[in-house]
């Protein structure tokens, strides 16, 4: 046991003196130069700048109230001038000349002429002038007696068989073209309407639609 424990002691301390080999240390790499980083600019304080915004509103209003206080008083020296008087001559009414009337001239009135009475043919086609009317207005008494003429009264035949309308209207009578101004039958053209034809005797008229059967006209002699 003793010489186990003497061996051991001595593998230990052969061990302890043994030097270990040196080893050779790594190199270390060189450092780089990095550029100096630059400061951040310096950021004003929100504080200074809400200062400088209440600065200038009231400088602002300092300006509002100065002007307000010079056009009071503006006011008040108007106010304290004195008006001047009104001058009473200036206020009278002009005196109004009276002028003569000039006479309005008087022109002669002209009585319109009366219209002559228009005729129409009747369900039969038939227009009578051989007898005489009565006044203008006047109703007809169908049961008045007529007295015989010495002779028969003189009957024409008006037949418009068509009208063209326009600036220069023209109706076909009988079988002619006619326009306003001619005659016909003894009658002459008064106008053209769209609808009918008027013709002026001596003392009437007359007025002639187009139709299919000719129209009958009575004249007196």
């Amino acid at each position: 046991m003793k010489t186990s424990l003497i061996f051991l002691s001595l593998l230990l301390c052969a061990g302890c003196q043994t030097a270990s080999p040196l080893t050779t240390p790594e190199p270390v790499p060189p450092v780089a130069k990095t550029a100096p980083v630059a400061a951040p600019p310096a950021v004003a304080p929100a504080g200074a700048e809400l200062e400088h915004k209440l600065t200038q509103q009231a400088r602002l209003m300092a300006a509002l109230i100065e002007q307000n206080d010079v056009l009071a008083e503006k006011l008040r020296a108007a106010e304290r001038s004195p008006t001047p008087a009104a001058n009473p001559t200036s206020l009278a009414p002009t005196p109004l000349v009276s002028l003569p009337l000039a006479a309005a001239p008087v022109f002669p009135t002209e009585n319109p002429k009366p219209e002559l009475p228009l005729h129409v043919p009747n369900a039969d086609g038939l227009i009578d002038l051989s007898v005489p009317a009565g006044p203008p207005g006047a109703p007809v008494n169908p049961f008045a007696l007529r007295s015989a003429a010495a002779e028969s009264p003189r009957e024409i035949t008006l037949l418009v068989q068509g009208i063209a309308a326009g600036p220069n209207a023209c109706a076909l009578i009988n079988e002619r073209t006619y326009e306003a101004g001619d005659t016909v039958e003894s009658l002459r053209v008064d106008r053209i309407d769209p609808d009918a034809v008027i013709l002026r005797g001596d003392g009437y008229r007359l007025r002639i639609p187009p139709t299919e059967k000719p129209v009958r006209v009575r004249l007196p002699l």
